[in-house]
């Protein structure tokens, strides 16, 4: 929270109906960004809320001058499926 109100971070909601479908937490690099963390309400129906956080917070970080957001590192070569899977879903969104 006090890297938000300090303006090094911020938090972006996906709602339904009122209620948080999803997050995603990005950290502040200056003119660069970091993909810190999301999570997805498990109850929530899964309508594309993780794709649309995204999209939405990669369009505000262009409009607002970043020029790159850093999604992490990539799986190791004994990653989990879990984290093959995460991976596959990040990639969906890097620009060739």
């Amino acid at each position: 929270q006090r890297w938000i109100e300090d303006g090094n971070a911020f938090l972006a909601l996906a709602r339904k109906n009122g209620l948080v479908a999803g997050a995603l937490f990005i950290v502040d690099l200056g003119r660069e960004a970091y993909y810190a963390s999301a999570a997805r309400d498990p109850d929530a129906p899964n309508e594309g809320a993780a794709h649309l956080i995204i999209w939405k917070a990669l369009c505000w970080l262009r409009r607002n001058g970043y020029t790159e957001l850093d999604m992490g590192p990539l799986p190791g070569v004994d990653a989990a499926e879990k984290e093959i899977n995460v991976y596959r879903f990040k990639k969906a969104f890097i620009a060739n």
